[in-house]
């Protein structure tokens, strides 16, 4: 599941069903107006049981369980009342930005069940002047407070040749979540930047995350 809030991080190296860590709730107050896949990742109705992704749905009106993605429409007083679950391992996420004009930057990132931050970015630029880009992942918990901030990752790419088209250029990385955290993990946030050189520290990653920023949950 990618977006929750409005649009933020787990990586596959094995797909298990036993969850490292994972929390089951039931959400109330969805009217039927959106699926319990809409209902369970949204942010804004966060306060009705929290965010992560739908195992059940269970119309209340017709007595019946429907699919995660099915939007009954309004249910009259009713409810569509949503199982959810969040924080199981893996995570997977892409996160994709413009850090200038026509420079860009794309990270895939993973989080797997043994801890390891697992990625690859890919600069691009679409003009004659090149840049260097930073990339952090923070991993935060499912209040959305700021646990842990991996080191930057930074990548240089040139400009496009005269009369070329982008030039691109793609970087693997990694980084060991320390084990301690990997019990609050709730989801990771991925932060791309045209200026490695800045110190991204809590309050950065919280400022981003008020103003919209991507919050990947396990999917």
């Amino acid at each position: 599941m990618k977006r929750i809030i409005l649009t933020l991080f787990f990586l596959l190296l094995g797909t298990s069903s036993n969850a490292l860590i994972a929390g089951g709730f039931t959400k109330h107050g969805d009217n039927g107006h959106a699926s319990c896949e809409q209902f369970c990742a949204g942010d804004k109705w966060k306060w009705k049981g929290g965010v992560g992704a739908c195992v059940s749905a269970y119309d209340n009106l017709h007595k019946v369980s429907v699919g995660c993605d099915v939007k009954p429409g309004y249910l009259n007083g009713q409810e569509l009342t949503c199982q959810c679950e969040s924080g199981k391992l893996p995570i997977r996420a892409s996160q994709r930005d413009t850090v200038g004009s026509h420079w860009y930057m794309e990270t895939d990132v993973t989080v797997s069940q043994s801890g390891l931050i697992s990625a690859n970015t890919n600069t691009k630029s679409c003009q004659k002047d090149g840049f260097t880009g930073g990339v952090w992942v923070a991993l935060i918990d499912e209040d959305s407070n700021v646990i842990h901030i991996t080191q930057v990752q930074s990548f240089g790419i040139n400009g496009k040749s005269p009369g070329g088209g982008c030039n691109s250029r793609g970087a693997p990385w990694s980084e060991n979540v320390p084990a301690n955290l990997l019990s609050k993990l709730g989801g990771i946030v991925i932060l791309q930047r045209h200026s490695p050189n800045i110190r991204v520290n809590k309050g950065d990653v919280e400022n981003a995350i008020k103003l919209g920023v991507a919050i990947y949950t396990a999917q």
